[in-house]
């Protein structure tokens, strides 16, 4: 079973991850957007607030760049 913050193989029944220590019984997963924590089956509110958050700051390039 892969780790949910960490990605790291543990073996299936551990409670906890060998490498980070996320506690897989703890009710809770990482949102794939932007890396937070959250409860088990809901959906992030930071995202649902902030549809670009985990994005960093990112500026598009001024279109004059390529002269």
């Amino acid at each position: 079973m892969d780790c949910p913050r960490c990605a790291s193989a543990n073996d299936k029944g551990d409670r906890f991850c060998w490498l980070c220590g996320w506690d897989f019984t703890n009710g809770s997963e990482i949102c794939g957007h932007c890396g937070l924590e959250i409860e088990e089956g809901s959906t992030c509110e930071s995202c649902t607030s902030d549809p670009t958050a985990g994005w960093g700051n990112w500026n598009p390039p001024d279109e004059d760049d390529d002269e």
